[in-house]
């Protein structure tokens, strides 16, 4: 029986091969543009990230006002700006992994 499934299923791919393929394609080209897609906006989220890191640090460090700046540095629980510059970078991480992670995953089907 399997054997005579692959047949027909031979049979019926080689009689419809062009909408096969013309499907195939169609896919193919949606999968590609939406992971560009993702592509783009996840190097958006980056340079964001970075953007907001390098302001952060520097909205700390610059300040005159001490107790602003133990504030922020008590708030993350860190001793100086390097350690605020590692721990807002691991926060940021942290608060945007998510949107790295794909919604879509291709299971196989279970026969």
């Amino acid at each position: 029986t399997e054997a005579l499934i692959e047949h027909h299923l031979e049979d019926i791919l080689n009689n419809n091969r062009q909408a096969v393929t013309t499907a195939l394609q169609t896919e193919l080209k949606n999968t590609m543009k939406a992971q560009n897609h993702r592509k783009k906006d996840q190097e958006k989220l980056r340079l964001a990230a970075e953007v907001i890191l390098s302001s952060s640090i520097s909205i700390v460090s610059c300040s005159s006002n001490m107790d602003f700046r133990n504030a922020c540095l008590n708030s993350m629980k860190v001793c100086d700006t390097h350690d605020l510059s590692a721990s807002l970078r691991e926060s940021l991480r942290r608060v945007t992994s998510w949107k790295f992670i794909p919604r879509e995953r291709c299971y196989s089907a279970q026969v």
